[in-house]
């Protein structure tokens, strides 16, 4: 049986990564059941010292753990092709393991000692 999902309303204080011109990202900095709380939390970290923003949201509690917006960063084409090159060496290391070879073995491998 699951367990209900509480909500709860919240009010969330917001910068920005660029806090000269505000062209960059917002960042959630803080989150309070209290309004009065989320302004002090913003106050004076907007662009050019102003206030930040802050807005309601609401809050899901599942278990014991509170649960609510987030902001996914996006993979720039380098993150991808880094990402590309640390799934290619654990595809590699599992053919590796796959094939008998041993955590001595691979370790020997990549010490260039084998």
């Amino acid at each position: 049986m699951s367990t209900p999902i509480e909500e709860r309303a919240a009010f969330g204080a917001y910068t920005n990564t660029d806090l000269t011109e505000g062209r960059g990202s917002e960042v959630l900095i803080g989150v309070s059941l209290c309004e009065a709380t989320a302004r002090r939390i913003a106050h004076k970290r907007g662009v050019m010292g102003t206030d930040g923003t802050v807005r309601k949201m609401t809050l899901y509690k599942h278990s014991a753990w509170w649960y609510g917006p987030v902001s996914l960063e996006q993979p720039t084409d380098a993150d991808r092709a880094a990402q590309d090159r640390i799934d290619a060496g654990r595809t590699a290391l599992q053919k590796a393991k796959d094939a008998g070879l041993t955590d001595a073995d691979i370790a020997a491998l990549a010490r260039g000692t084998a």
